[in-house]
């Protein structure tokens, strides 16, 4: 039994990390199509992250994983989040709990998120997501700010308190921070 541990690891490792080819995204097959702030304030403090719905289109075939490859200015060194596929469908995929702004009892902050979206398909190839310009995305207080959709919440851990089809498309939002997560404007 002990023999089979190490086996199991090794095959684990190759199959997780190892992809085919790395293939940037520059049509409408995966993009951002909903953006919306969260924001939280009562009488101690206030906090404000932003989530993002990515659409995916069937042309990719099958996708294993899709995720946020990014740096932060809170810690050091590259990490990896993995999306979680929206319920009730098949191509929509969400990142929430993004925090670009608190202040909790006045320790006032803010964070900045940099990086790309990525897909890994069933037949090994990675498709990276950057912005029009082929850059990382930077998702900071700013970017949450400008946002045209916002909802307030009672509690901070509420979910978005509408369902994702309500919520406005970025290709129909003629604004600076729409167009940055959406420059084909892709539907």
């Amino acid at each position: 039994m002990n023999f089979l541990i190490p086996v199991f690891m090794i095959f684990s490792t190759l199959v997780s990390t190892a992809h085919g080819r790395d293939i940037r995204i520059s049509d409408c097959s995966g993009f951002i199509d909903k953006a919306v702030t969260k924001f939280y304030q009562d009488e101690y403090y206030y906090r404000t992250e932003v989530a993002l719905f990515i659409k995916l289109s069937p042309e990719l075939g099958l996708v294993r994983e899709v995720g946020f490859y990014y740096a932060d200015t809170k810690s050091s060194g590259w990490k990896s989040k993995r999306l979680d596929r929206v319920a009730g469908t098949d191509r929509y995929f969400a990142i929430s709990g993004l925090q670009t702004e608190h202040n909790y009892a006045s320790m006032i902050g803010a964070t900045a998120f940099t990086g790309s979206f990525y897909f890994d398909t069933e037949n090994g190839d990675r498709y990276w997501l950057n912005t029009g310009d082929g850059n990382n995305f930077v998702i900071d207080p700013r970017l949450t700010r400008s946002l045209s959709q916002r909802h307030d919440y009672r509690n901070p851990t509420d979910p978005i308190p509408v369902p994702v089809e309500k919520l406005r498309k970025t290709a129909d939002i003629d604004a600076g921070a729409e167009i940055y997560l959406n420059p084909l404007r892709c539907r």
